[in-house]
């Protein structure tokens, strides 16, 4: 079966096939942008706005979770998120469910595409998403969009997705391990305009919470949504206006700048090269004793890197994924390994990486594949190749300068505690859910600390400590350089 790259003349929008956005987006002239912004920009105001813009995004996840009142949002952290630049480029994404975001700019970039010129992109609208093939990873994971305006012109944008209870299906939750395509799961929204001129469309919202199981729940999550889209909007409005749109919109482009030579500074340590993993999957339904392959490989060629899953069995069953879902399995991996030290800003190496998958495959299903349960099943089991591939290319750097937390995989970024000391080539690290690991660090100093993301007040088991108590760790960090994100003499 052909690759994305080789399939020319080929409609990837999200309708059948997955959506892939072009390297140059086509958006409606009526839709004006602000891309304007200063390069020049002294160190102490970049590192406040910067700072800033981040306990924006922080304020935004946490003000869904006390909202919210869901156990998914409070305790599962099944929520992330995120500020993009007004052309869907990455400036930061939260500290909770990692693999949403390699589902969230895609969303944005389809809105820009599709939805710019009917029904338009206005200033007070907000856009609801839960279908796989334009973005989400399953049809539970929906997303709301919010356009931020300023003088007339669409300045950035500010998102969050969270983990619903049920949105219809043949199975209560929505996770249809036994469905035979997507139209017995829950359904599917590409977005729509939910919220329009800051009034909430009850024609739509009807129709949304109209599938579900528990309408009432769900309806309190969307008003959660809903809370923090307008918190993290009005935050990024009283920085432009304190500030200036130029410059507010100087510190996001020096952000992602920073982050990218951040990671081409590791690329370059690297040789070129090919690396593969594989794993399996059994039983891709109810009475199936069938063996399935999942293939990854990663291409290193100078400053950019491939990832293919060719050889990857085709879809088949209800435990597929779409080419996001694919996507976001990979950029977990990507974020922890290579970006880990750049406060969850991977807009700058996506720059750099290119997502080649075969369509029809296992992790990049064609509509309309059973797709529900795929961050527990296909992406699952996407990401343990994707760490492999990584870990393999970073192994290959024999002078061993690439500095790597010490932590436990997963795909939820949960707290972890790093020390090292010149004299020692151990790390422990106490993990939320009780467990310890070591890693051998190689002869390189990492901040001693490192302890951003959200958690539960409590967590079970003997001798448990608070959460909040945790985080309230100092972080210590070495001094600034280059490849490092609070760096501000940049260019």
């Amino acid at each position: 079966m052909p690759k994305i790259s080789e399939m020319k003349g080929t409609a990837f929008d999200g309708r059948k096939m997955g959506y892939v956005p072009p390297k140059k987006l086509s958006i409606s002239p009526k839709l004006k942008l602000q891309s304007k912004h200063v390069k020049s920009i002294d160190p102490i105001t970049y590192e406040v706005v910067r700072h800033a813009l981040w306990h924006v995004n922080e304020e935004h996840g946490a003000t869904i979770q006390r909202l919210s009142g869901s156990p998914v949002a409070m305790y599962a952290l099944d929520l992330n998120p995120s500020i993009l630049t007004e052309d869907g480029e990455f400036v930061y994404f939260g500290p909770y469910m990692q693999y949403m975001s390699g589902v969230t700019d895609t969303q944005v970039k389809w809105v820009l595409e599709y939805r710019s010129e009917n029904p338009g992109i206005r200033d007070g609208d907000m856009f609801l998403a839960n279908d796989p093939w334009v973005g989400a990873a399953h049809q539970q994971d929906v997303m709301l969009i919010c356009p931020v305006f300023w003088k007339g012109e669409l300045f950035c944008w500010v998102t969050n997705c969270l983990h619903q209870y049920d949105l219809g299906g043949i199975t209560p939750s929505s996770f249809c391990g036994s469905a035979k395509d997507a139209f017995e799961e829950g359904i599917c929204i590409p977005p729509v305009k939910i919220v329009e001129g800051n009034q909430i469309r009850r024609d739509i919202e009807e129709l949304y919470l109209r599938s579900s199981r528990k309408p009432e729940a769900v309806a309190l999550d969307f008003r959660a949504q809903l809370a923090g889209n307008i918190t993290a909007r009005d935050r990024v409005l009283a920085l432009i206006r304190r500030y200036g749109p130029e410059v507010v919109k100087g510190v996001m482009k020096r952000i992602i700048d920073n982050a990218e030579v951040a990671f081409l500074k590791k690329l370059k340590r690297l040789p070129d090269g090919v690396w593969r993993e594989r794993s399996y999957v059994e039983c891709c339904r109810p009475g199936d004793r069938g063996t399935y392959r999942v293939m990854l490989t990663l291409r290193k060629k100078g400053s950019k890197l491939f990832f293919e899953n060719e050889g990857t069995a085709p879809q088949n069953g209800a435990m597929n994924a779409t080419y996001s879902g694919w996507r976001g399995s990979i950029m977990v991996a990507l974020n922890q390994l290579l970006c880990w030290d750049q406060y969850f800003c991977i807009g700058g190496a996506l720059r750099h990486v290119e997502f080649d998958p075969t369509p029809g495959t296992f992790n990049c299903a064609n509509f309309p594949a059973s797709v529900s349960t795929a961050p527990i099943q296909a992406m699952e089991i996407s990401l343990y190749p994707a760490y492999n591939v990584l870990s393999k290319m970073i192994h290959s750097d024999l002078g061993r300068t690439i500095r790597l937390p010490a932590r436990r995989s997963d795909r939820r970024c949960d707290r972890r505690f790093c020390h090292r000391r010149r004299n020692l080539d151990r790390w422990a690290i106490p993990h939320t859910d009780l467990q310890t690991a070591q890693r051998r660090a190689h002869g390189t100093d990492v901040p001693a600390a490192v302890s951003v993301s959200q958690g539960s007040n409590r967590f079970r088991g003997r001798g448990a400590v608070s959460r909040r108590a945790l985080r309230r760790i100092l972080l210590h960090r070495p001094p600034h350089r280059r490849d490092h994100p609070g760096h501000a003499l940049l260019g």
